[in-house]
């Protein structure tokens, strides 16, 4: 469920610079797509993914999130 969330997120980060630019060169964008996303504020896990990455504590709150949802 999670990764089609932060999919979902990534996709419409990349549609709206596809429009803003009015190109369909997406491919480009999609390392800075990931890099926005891993750098923003999660409210489920009250963190970004990049701080749960560096600190292990993340992967916990991240693991059990998920077995709740499911």
């Amino acid at each position: 469920r999670l990764c089609c969330v932060s999919a979902q997120i990534t996709k419409g980060y990349l549609n709206k610079y596809s429009t803003a630019h009015s190109t369909k060169n997406w491919v480009d964008q999609l390392p800075s797509a990931v890099s926005n996303y891993n750098s923003s504020y999660h409210t489920t896990i009250k963190m970004t993914p990049n701080e749960a990455e560096k600190s292990g504590e993340g992967r916990h709150e991240i693991r059990n999130t998920a077995l709740e949802r499911s």
